[in-house]
This record gives structure tokens, sequence and C-alpha cells, in this order.
């Protein structure tokens, strides 16, 4: 079960066509479509951190893998306060994941439940960064 949760596809829609939303909407949603784009721009090249070998071994430096995907997407400026709330979400997620790779390596015995909990949560913000990206 382990390995089927970390092996799900953590990719963001990406946002519509900034030319076309430009015209459509004013200067202030403009802002949002960038911090938007920047944001899923940034989760869709880190997907490679959710990409885990299940090698006791090699946990912790997948441990620190999925911590530069976290640091990187705390890297991406948001000053939209709704956009950089789920963001922060987003990076406490991905620091979870991070230490149940570390425990992994310890062989904690809750990592099951806790890895579901995890790619359930990813879902569910995943889902609301983008329905907040696509609303108008």
């Amino acid at each position: 079960m382990l390995k089927k949760a970390l092996s799900s596809s953590f990719v963001l829609v990406p946002a519509a066509l900034f030319g076309l939303v430009v015209a459509a909407t004013g200067c202030g949603e403009v802002t949002k479509i960038q911090e938007c784009s920047a944001v899923i721009e940034a989760v869709n090249k880190g997907q490679d951190a959710f990409k885990i070998e299940f090698d006791e071994k090699k946990m912790e430096a997948q441990a620190k893998k999925v911590e530069d995907f976290e640091k990187a997407i705390g890297e991406v400026k948001i000053t939209d306060a709704e956009l950089k709330k789920s963001v922060d979400e987003y990076r406490a997620m991905v620091t979870d994941m991070a230490k149940v790779l570390r425990d992994v390596a310890k062989g904690d015995a809750t990592i099951e439940k806790r890895v579901d909990d995890i790619v359930k949560k990813e879902s569910e913000l995943v889902n609301k960064i983008n329905n907040y990206c696509n609303r108008k």
C-alpha cells in the first residue's frame, strides 16, 4: 500500500492562457495569474521528489530531495493572501512527507496510515489551489 500511495501522480493543472485571461480580466487578476502560474510551475518541476525508491538505505537522501522541493516552492513570491495560505499548507504537507521518509528508515510501524493521510491531503490541496487559480 505504501508503494502505491507514494507513486501517485502529483501534478497541478496549468493556468489558462495568460493573454486571453488578461484581456478578459482586470490588472488585479494579472498578479494572481502570474503567481498561480509560478506555483504550478514549481510544483510540477518538483514532482521527481515524489518518485520514491523503497530502499531504507536511501530514505535520508530521498527525504532531503523532498525538503529541497519544499524550499523551491517556498522561493516563489506570493502576495495573494489566499494563494499563500494554500501554498503554505502544501509546503507543510511536503515537509510531513520528508518526516515520513525518515521514519521509514527507522522502521516506524505507523507509516502506512501517515502516508495515506498525506496523499489524501496532497490531493485536497492540489484541488484547492487549482480551484482558486482557475476562479475568476
